[in-house]
């Protein structure tokens, strides 16, 4: 996957929808609670929401690897998605 391409790295790169990037950490999580359990991801997910936003700067490496991770991880959910839609957790 080229994360630069990805939906996800596009909207949080955007400086058109500020509150919209908080409102993606917060979708994010609310579909790691709804796929089967995967330890990395779910630990990876916890520690980008905890670590919250970063300063928006989206020329700057960090905000880019930041933003690369987070495209990393909703596209794993996409692909548990894809894989258990049987298993999908409910009532998250």
């Amino acid at each position: 996957m080229d994360s630069a391409r990805h939906t996800i790295f596009q909207r949080l790169t955007s400086g058109r929808d500020a509150r919209g990037r908080h409102l993606l950490l917060h979708e994010l999580e609310q579909r790691l609670a709804r796929v089967p359990r995967d330890e990395a991801l779910a630990s990876k997910v916890h520690t980008l929401v905890a670590r919250g936003l970063p300063y928006f700067s989206p020329e700057d490496s960090h905000y880019r690897r930041w933003a690369t991770q987070v495209a990393q991880c909703w596209q794993r959910l996409d692909e548990l998605e894809a894989a258990s839609p049987g298993q999908l957790v409910s009532g998250a």
